[in-house]
Parts: structure tokens; C-alpha cells; sequence
């Protein structure tokens, strides 16, 4: 009998042993876990600099240019070199900015506007609001030498550091980049991730009395593609050992990363485990001690990582957020920062102690403390959808808690964090 047919036929009792061997983790281990099963991306690429929003600095880059790249004027003012005498000073020129340097003589003055560069020779400007003029005659203000001047390399220096490697690059990024000639960048390669939906239920048409809506996968893409470096392949399979195996071993060398959703508890037609398994993985987290998403796992599986989420689509999104994150982020050498903050609960409950507990939650415009209150949305369930589309983000409940009353502190995770 082949393994594969040894696993159809005693499918049941490998689940069995599998549960019984998978002591649930804590969700404040997560960290520790991931940086210790998930190894960093080291291959890398040349990206424009210019077209370098969205992907991870590999190597961090250094300026090929000071910024400002000469002296220039901070204000529409009037520039001159030492103490101004109290004839005044005659006026002899006006720069704007782009215009060429000029070398005025001692008693002389320029015009600038902001931007422009420092006449040779020149050490200070007064603001021109400040100033008295009277035909070509300037008469400034007291003004101390470097005050309104922006000194050549004052903001970057020429070799000085951009940014750290593992940064996500973005607008302001690209911007400092082409400020400090930078024409391109090295960056992690991009990450090639396997989406596979399980169930027989699953359906995009959903014809059959017995079909549902496929909701994961289109919440899991725009969950993983947040940016131009990740290369996605999405598929559906039936709950099928055999073909999930075949799924699994093709990934194993190909992808950097595969999630599977649905088939992740312990149950008779649950064969993710099994499948992931079979193909050669070990599981270094069977399930996690939260509510909902308890049923997630994390395995290594060659030279890949396979992320298993549950089924139903909240407790998928709760478990990307605490799992999914922290493993995109440890791929791509980053570090993993989640922006949970202190809230005042706007609701009461009574709720059994264990697991850490997450609901979809309001914001509350104005509340009473002046701090952040939150409303907890829906009756709870992994399966709801409604009240997470309401939602202003994630609220959490620490696992040790058994009521939680008006007032007492929560955690919130807004969604603008959460759906990057």
C-alpha cells in the first residue's frame, strides 16, 4: 500500500495523533516562534530607485549627493557678507532659485528669493518683511551670520546612510533617493507566496444548494499583495489527501510561502495537517490559544513555510494578523512592529478565561475620558462578516480575563495597520 493510500485509510487516527500531540501556544510566543522556524530572504534585486515604493531594502543605500547641494536661501530675503554699515548696502542683483551664483563686493547686496543660491562671499540673509529698502539702498535688521541659510550638506552629507536595510520603501523614501541621487537601489527579491482554499464547499459561483461563496481567497490576495513584491498563485482543491499532497509537494519547491485556508482543526475531513505532513512538513505550531483562530498552524516545509488558517473568514483574518504578519515581515528581514494601543472598553462581558480574544471593533468619536473607546461589534463567531466590515479594527481581550466592564483597558489594532 502506498503512503499515500496508508494515510487516506488511517486518516482519522493520524489526525487523532496529531491532536494529541498539539499542545497549543501562546499567542505572545508567536514572535519568538517565527524568528526562530523563518529564515530571511538573501537573494536580491536592482530596483529604480524612482520606482522602489513597496519593496525591502536588501542593502542600505548611501547618498551620492549632499542635500542641500549648496548654500541656499530659507527665505525670500537679502543676502551680504559681514556687518551691514549704516549707509546701507547697495543692491546689485536678484537670484532666484536655479540661477547661477554671483560674487558681489563688500557693501553689496543681493535679492533672493527662497531657494536661491548664496552669493560667494555672502554668510547671512534678512527676511525681506524685515527690511527697509529706498531706491537701490537696503537697509536690513541686525542679522546674525548663517541666520536664513541653508548650509550645503546640512540635511545629508555626501555618503551619509538613507535608510536601514529591512525598510519598506514608500513615498518619502523615493523622494529623499531622487534628492540625493540615488538612481537605484538593491531590495529582497520579490516573495513567491501559494494560496490554496480547501473544502468542497467552496465555490465562485456557488450553484449548488450546498455551496458557499469563496470569501478567503479574495481576502487572503489583498491581504498578501501589498505591493509589487509578491508573486501570488492562487488555487481551490477539495477536501482530497491525495491532491492537497501533490498541491504541497509542487509549492515545497517552488514557493517561498504557502497558505492553505479551512482543513486545520482535528476532525475526520480535516487534511491539511496530514497532507503538509506527508509531503515532508513539521509543525512547530499546531493551534495557538486565541479566540477566534484557534485552529492555525505553522510548519516548516522544505525550504518553504507553510502558514495554515482556519476556515472561516474572520478567524482567517484574526490569524494572518497575529501569524501571517509577523511571518511576511520575518521573510523579507523586517521587523515586525503591530500598533496596538490602549482603549477604554465602551461595552461589558462575561467570558471564559484562556485565550486571547479578538472582536471586530467601533471607535468611538468622542469619549468621555478623552482617550480611545471602543465598541465591541457583532455577537461574536468566526464566521460573521458583517460586524468586521462595520469595524474600525481589531479589539483584544488578554487571555487571563473573565469580565471585562465599562472602562476597563483593551487593546485596539486599527484596520489601516492591519490591511497594508
Amino acid at each position: 500500500m502506498s503512503p499515500l493510500a496508508i494515510t487516506e485509510e488511517v486518516g482519522l487516527s493520524v489526525v487523532h495523533q496529531l491532536a494529541a500531540d498539539a499542545a497549543p501556544a501562546a499567542v505572545e510566543d508567536v514572535p519568538a516562534i517565527v524568528d526562530a522556524l523563518v529564515k530571511p530572504l538573501t537573494e536580491t534585486v536592482r530596483r529604480p530607485a524612482a520606482a522602489s515604493a513597496g519593496w525591502t531594502l536588501a542593502v542600505p543605500p548611501v547618498a551620492a549627493d549632499r542635500l542641500p547641494r549648496f548654500d541656499q536661501s530659507a527665505v525670500d530675503g537679502f543676502a551680504w557678507g559681514g556687518s551691514a554699515p549704516r549707509s546701507g548696502l547697495r543692491l546689485v542683483a536678484t537670484l532666484r532659485a536655479g540661477d547661477a551664483r554671483v560674487e558681489p563686493r563688500r557693501g553689496e547686496a543681493v535679492r533672493l528669493m527662497t531657494g536661491a543660491p548664496i552669493p560667494a562671499g555672502a554668510d547671512r540673509v534678512a527676511m525681506q518683511e524685515r527690511c527697509r529698502i529706498e531706491g537701490t539702498i537696503l537697509y536690513p535688521p541686525p542679522t546674525d551670520a548663517g541666520e536664513n541659510v541653508r548650509r550645503e550638506g546640512e540635511d545629508i552629507a555626501l555618503n551619509d546612510t538613507i535608510a536601514a536595510s529591512g525598510t519598506r520603501l514608500d513615498a518619502r523614501h523615493t523622494a529623499v533617493l531622487a534628492a540625493t541621487g540615488i538612481a537605484e537601489v538593491t531590495c529582497i527579491r520579490p516573495l513567491r507566496v501559494h494560496l490554496i482554499a480547501t473544502g468542497n464547499e467552496l465555490s465562485e459561483l456557488a450553484r449548488g444548494s450546498s455551496q458557499i461563496w469563496d470569501s478567503n481567497t479574495p481576502m487572503l490576495r489583498d491581504l498578501l499583495v501589498t505591493g509589487p513584491d509578491i508573486e501570488l498563485t492562487s488555487v481551490r482543491c477539495p477536501d482530497r489527501p491525495d491532491e492537497l499532497r501533490v498541491l504541497f509537494e509542487r509549492a515545497r519547491d517552488e514557493a517561498d510561502l504557502i497558505v492553505t485556508t479551512g482543513g486545520m482543526s482535528f476532525g475526520q475531513e480535516d487534511y491539511v495537517r496530514t497532507a503538509c505532513t506527508a509531503a515532508g512538513g513539521a509543525f512547530a505550531v499546531q493551534s495557538l490559544l486565541m479566540k477566534p483562530g484557534k485552529p492555525v498552524g505553522l510548519a516548516q516545509l522544505g525550504r518553504c513555510i507553510h502558514l495554515g488558517l482556519p476556515g472561516n473568514p474572520f478567524a482567517a483574518l484574526v490569524a494572518f494578523v497575529v501569524v501571517g504578519h509577523p511571518v511576511l515581515d520575518r521573510l523579507r528581514g523586517r521587523e515586525h512592529r503591530p500598533r496596538w494601543f490602549d482603549a477604554s472598553a465602551d461595552f461589558s462581558l462575561e467570558r471564559r478565561p484562556g485565550r486571547v480574544e479578538f472582536f471586530p471593533a467601533r471607535l468611538i468619536p468622542l469619549a468621555p475620558s478623552g482617550g480611545l473607546s471602543i465598541q465591541r461589534l457583532g455577537k461574536g463567531g468566526s464566521a460573521r462578516l458583517a460586524p468586521l466590515a462595520a469595524a474600525d479594527g481589531l479589539g483584544r481581550i488578554d487571555a487571563e480575563v473573565d469580565r471585562v466592564r465599562h472602562g476597563d483597558r483593551v487593546r485596539f489594532l486599527e484596520f489601516p495597520s492591519v490591511l497594508r
